[in-house]
């Protein structure tokens, strides 16, 4: 067999496969009500402080970053802002992050901005905080 042959062939075998699939489609409910939580999430976001919720991406909001149970709340996790010690506070902590575009401290666990210098009941030491105890202990 041939280039041309072998094309023609490989072409033909295609379209035979293509029609022999079964697809079943199912129509999607386009009048169907979200979830009560989404409603109430979305609802939540639109109250917040508009500086914060322009830092923020609704989607993103939504999938983590705010809505339970993917983050409790600063009084549920008893946050302040200044009771952290020095071994025990948001700068060492597992949680902690900036945010590059605005260089706000947030955490994975609870909503809302926090400081380097708060604790919450959601402490946990850095990955290397932990490394360290451990290379001062072997030394």
């Amino acid at each position: 067999m041939d280039t041309n042959g072998l094309r023609r062939y490989i072409r033909e075998e295609i379209k035979r496969l293509i029609k022999e699939e079964k697809y079943t489609y199912e129509a999607v409910d386009q009048k169907a009500d979200p979830q009560p939580e989404v409603k109430e999430a979305v609802k939540r976001f639109r109250e917040m402080d508009p500086d914060e919720r322009d830092t923020n991406i609704l989607l993103y909001w939504l999938l983590g970053s705010g809505t339970p149970p993917y983050k409790m709340s600063q009084e549920d996790a008893q946050y302040a802002d200044d009771t952290g010690t020095q071994e025990q506070a948001c700068a060492n902590c597992e949680y902690l992050y900036q945010k590059v575009t605005t260089g706000e401290y947030i955490c994975s666990q609870i909503r809302g901005k926090v400081k380097p210098g708060g604790w919450c009941n959601q402490w946990e030491a850095a990955e290397y905080i932990e490394d360290n105890e451990n290379d001062d202990e072997t030394n």
